[in-house]
C-alpha cells in the first residue's frame, strides 16, 4: 500500500548546544556568559533546542494575486521591547523557575485579544516541553520526495507544519500560542521554564550614539532597543520635511537613519545568535566534544567541526526574539482570515494579504486597514506611528494614499523568491521583486547606457530582467514552459563568483590543483575565481569525444570548473579549468545562465504540501511525523549558493537518536522484506550486513542511521501503509 501522502515521516535536526564558549569583556553591560559561564548547560541545550529563526514562507504559490503588502515597523526591537529584553542584558544573569501549571492556564485562556496587551507580552520569557500530537510549530526536516530533479533540495529546510511526535519537544511559549490559535487546540504541556532578569550590573554607563549628545541611552533607565527606533524615526521626519530630496542634507539624514536601523537590527537580534564553525585541524582530523540536547542530556561526540560562541551570544534572547516575531505573524494571519482574508506569502517581518475574489477592493483596503489598527495597541515607541503598516509597493506613485492606486499583484514561488507589480497594458509594472538565489551569480548583462534604470540598492537590472519575463509569462498563462534560454542576453555562460578566503577553503576546492605546481602557479587564499556549472557528462559524451573520454578516465564524477576571475565572464569561461585535476574545460560544456536559470520560477516550496514542480494555489500545510530527532549545528553557511557551486552541505550533525524504536523497526522492516536485499542497499547504500544487524537490534554504531535511512527509502518507494 502507499503511504499516505499526508503524512510526511522525517527525522528532525535540532540545533544542540556544544560545550565550548569565547567570551571577552566590554565597557558597560557584559555578555550574558560572562555574568553567567557556569549557566546550566543542559537547559542550554534545552534553550537552543527551541530556536529555528525568522519565518518566512508561501502559501499561494505562482498564482497571479491581488494583494495589500504590509510590514511589521522594527520588528525584532518591537518584540524586544515588548517583553523587556533590555533588563536581561544589564542584569547580573538570569533565573529560571518552574512555570508548567501558570502556562497551562494561560495556553487554556488567553485569546488574541489578550495579546494586544503590552504587558501580557513579558510573560513570553518561557520555554515549554510539549508533547506534540497534530499541532502547529515550526517543523525543521528534509523535506524530500526521493526524486532526483530535487536533489538540491535535502538539506533541511523549515515550516511551520502539523507536527507529531512520541519524544517530548522544546518551544518558546510564543510558538506554543501559534500554535493554539492555528490549531484551535492548546498544545499538551509537560513542563514550562520561565525566565526572568537578576539585579542590574554594576558599573553601567551611559552612552552617545554616534557620539552625539542627542542620541544619548542610559542603560540603566532607557531601553536601548527603544531608544535607537525613536532616534531614527525622529531623523526620518527631519527628511521628511526637507523639500528637496537630492540636497546634501537629505542624503546625510539618510544615511543616519540607515545606519540606526543597521545599529538597532543587529543589536537586537544578530549578536546574541552568533556562531562561528571552526574545522579541527587537519592534524587531529576530529576533536571530542560534549553536546547537551533538546532532551537535556549530556553526550560525548567526535566531530570534525566545532561551532563557537560569538562575542555576545545569548541563545535565550534569540529564541524568544524570533519565536515573538514568529507569533506576531501569527496574529496577522488569524485576523486576516477572521476578517474573510487570505495571505499569499510572509517573510521574517512582513505579510503579503490576498484579496478575495468576490470581495471588492475598498471593503479589502478597508479590512486591511482595521487589521493594521489592531496592532496599534502594540506600539512601544514615544509616538504613533503604525506597528503594522501598509507599505509603498501598494500606493503606485500615489504616495501613501490608497486613493485610485493601481491595484498591486503578487507571483510568489517559493520563501523569499516573489515579486510586487502593477498591470499595465498587460505589461507587468515592477514594484518589488526579489534576489533571492541570485546573489551568487556575476551580472551577465547590465542596464543600456540610454535606459531610464535606477539602481535601487537592492536588485540589479538583470534581475529586473529576469523578473519581468516570468511575470509576463504568468501574465499570459505560459509560465509553465518558460525557456530562459531563448532569450540572447542570457547565451553566456554562468559564472558565479568565488573568493578563496581560508586555507582550509583553498586545500579543500584546489588541493588536487595546486599538488605539484610551482607556488606561483597554484591558487591561494583570497583570490578571486569564477565558479561554472557543467552539463551532466553523459549527455554532452553523447556528441562530443572529449566528454566520452573524460567519464572513461573519471568515471561518474563531474568536472567542477573554475577560472580565474575577469571582468567579462564569457573571457573568464574560456579559461575555465577543472579544479580537481587543472585539465581546461570546453566552454560548451558549461551551462548558460538561461540553463542554470530554467527552473527558476519553478524552485520548489518543500516544506509545503503542492510546493513542487509546476503545482499552483493554496499549499496547505503537511502533517509531519518525525521518527528521529538529529542534534546538529546552528545553521548551514550559503547553501543555496553552495549547491550551485557542488559544495551543498548540511548543518554538522552531532549525534542523533530514533524517537520510537519499535515502530522504526517495524517500517525499516517492511522495507527489507518488499525491496529485498539488493533493493534496499541501493536504497540506503549500506551493506545488507549492516542493515540487517541494525534490524536485528544489534549495535554496531550506525544502527540508528541505517534505520532511519530505510524509513526514507519507504517515502521514496512508497512501500508503507501508514496502518
Amino acid at each position: 500500500m502507499a503511504l499516505h501522502q499526508h503524512i510526511h515521516r522525517v527525522e528532525l535536526p535540532i540545533p544542540a548546544a556544544k560545550a565550548r564558549w569565547i567570551t571577552r569583556a566590554q565597557n558597560g553591560a557584559a555578555p550574558g556568559l560572562i555574568t553567567q559561564p557556569h549557566f546550566d548547560r543542559p537547559l542550554l541545550g534545552q534553550i537552543m533546542s527551541t530556536y529555528f529563526g525568522g519565518r518566512s514562507e508561501v502559501r499561494i504559490r505562482r498564482q497571479i494575486t491581488e494583494t495589500a503588502y504590509c510590514d511589521f515597523a522594527s520588528m525584532y526591537p518591537t518584540v524586544n521591547a515588548l517583553m523587556g529584553l533590555w533588563d536581561f542584558l544589564t542584569a547580573q544573569g538570569v533565573e529560571h523557575f518552574d512555570a508548567t501549571q501558570e502556562t497551562r492556564d494561560m495556553l487554556d485562556t488567553w485569546t488574541l485579544d489578550d495579546l494586544r496587551n503590552p504587558e501580557n507580552w513579558r510573560h513570553l520569557t518561557r520555554i515549554v516541553e510539549v508533547q506534540a500530537c497534530d499541532d502547529v510549530f515550526p517543523v525543521r526536516a528534509v523535506y524530500w520526495d526521493g526524486s532526483p530533479r530535487y536533489e538540491a533540495n535535502k538539506i533541511a529546510n523549515i515550516g511551520v507544519n502539523r507536527l507529531t511526535c512520541e519524544a517530548p519537544l522544546w518551544f518558546t511559549l510564543a510558538d506554543c500560542l501559534a500554535s493554539k490559535f492555528l490549531r484551535g487546540k492548546s498544545p499538551e504541556i509537560v513542563q514550562a521554564i520561565g525566565f526572568k532578569p537578576k539585579a542590574k550590573q554594576p558599573g553601567l554607563k551611559p552612552i552617545k550614539v554616534a557620539g552625539q549628545d542627542a542620541y544619548r541611552v542610559n542603560p540603566e533607565t532607557d531601553d536601548f532597543f527603544k531608544s535607537v527606533i525613536q532616534m531614527r524615526r525622529q531623523v526620518k521626519r527631519k527628511q521628511r520635511e526637507i523639500s528637496d530630496s537630492a540636497s546634501g542634507e537629505n542624503q546625510r539624514l539618510d544615511g543616519e537613519q540607515h545606519a540606526l536601523k543597521i545599529l538597532a537590527n543587529a543589536t537586537s537580534y544578530g549578536i546574541f545568535d552568533e556562531t562561528n564553525v571552526e574545522k579541527i585541524p587537519r592534524s587531529k582530523s576530529s576533536k571530542r566534544i560534549m553536546r547537551w540536547g533538546h532532551d537535556g542530556q549530556p553526550v560525548s561526540v567526535v566531530s570534525p567541526v566545532e561551532e563557537v560562541a560569538g562575542a555576545y551570544f545569548h541563545p535565550l534572547l534569540a529564541t524568544l526574539i524570533t519565536g515573538a516575531a514568529r507569533l506576531m505573524l501569527t496574529l496577522a494571519e488569524c485576523k486576516a482570515h477572521q476578517a474573510g482574508l487570505d495571505w499569499v506569502f510572509c517573510d521574517t517581518d512582513g505579510i503579503a494579504f490576498a484579496k478575495p475574489a468576490d470581495m471588492s477592493r475598498n471593503d479589502f483596503i478597508n479590512e486591511v486597514k482595521q487589521l493594521c489598527e489592531w496592532f496599534q495597541a502594540l506600539n512601544p515607541y514615544e509616538d504613533d506611528e503604525p506597528v503594522l503598516k501598509a507599505e509603498d509597493e501598494n500606493f503606485g506613485d500615489r504616495k501613501g494614499h490608497w486613493t485610485d492606486a493601481p491595484p498591486l499583484y503578487c507571483y510568489a514561488v517559493s520563501a523569499k523568491r516573489y515579486a510586487l507589480f502593477n498591470q499595465q497594458n498587460g505589461q507587468p509594472v515592477l514594484r518589488k521583486v526579489s534576489a533571492h538565489g541570485l546573489g551568487h551569480l556575476h551580472p551577465p548583462f547590465h542596464a543600456p547606457a540610454n535606459s531610464d534604470w535606477k539602481p535601487n540598492g537592492k536588485t540589479a537590472y538583470w534581475h529586473e530582467t529576469l523578473w519581468r519575463l516570468i511575470l509576463k509569462a504568468a501574465i499570459d498563462g505560459r509560465d509553465d514552459q518558460l525557456h530562459f534560454m531563448d532569450e540572447a542576453d542570457f547565451h553566456r555562460p554562468a559564472a558565479s563568483r568565488y573568493s578563496a578566503t581560508s586555507p582550509n577553503m583553498v586545500s579543500n576546492w584546489f588541493g588536487g590543483f595546486n599538488e605539484g605546481r610551482a607556488y606561483c602557479d597554484q591558487v591561494k587564499p583570497f583570490n578571486f575565481l569564477f565558479t561554472f556549472e557543467c552539463h551532466p557528462m553523459a549527455m554532452v559524451a553523447a556528441d562530443d569525444p572529449d566528454a566520452a573520454a573524460w567519464l572513461d578516465a573519471h568515471r561518474t564524477q563531474e568536472p567542477k570548473p573554475a577560472a580565474p576571475f575577469d571582468n567579462d565572464p564569457t573571457e573568464a569561461a574560456s579559461h575555465a579549468f577543472d579544479r580537481q585535476t587543472g585539465n581546461p574545460v570546453p566552454t560548451h560544456w558549461l551551462k548558460t545562465y538561461g540553463q542554470v536559470l530554467a527552473r527558476y520560477h519553478l524552485h520548489t516550496e518543500a516544506p509545503f504540501s503542492g510546493g513542487t514542480d509546476t503545482q499552483k494555489g493554496v499549499l496547505p500545510r503537511r502533517h509531519v511525523e518525525a521518527i528521529a530527532v538529529r542534534h546538529i549545528g546552528k545553521e548551514a553557511h550559503n547553501w543555496e549558493e553552495a549547491v550551485y557551486i557542488g559544495e551543498a552541505e548540511e548543518p554538522a550533525t552531532f549525534g542523533s537518536g530514533i524517537v520510537n524504536i519499535d515502530a522504526t523497526l517495524k517500517r525499516a522492516s517492511a522495507v527489507y522484506k518488499t525491496l529485498g536485499a539488493r533493493g534496499t542497499k541501493d536504497a540506503t547504500g549500506f551493506s545488507d550486513k549492516t542493515i540487517r544487524a541494525a534490524l536485528d537490534g544489534e549495535d554496531g554504531g550506525a544502527s540508528s542511521k541505517v534505520l532511519v535511512r530505510l524509513v526514507r527509502a519507504a517515502q521514496t518507494e512508497s512501500v508503507i501503509s501508514d496502518a
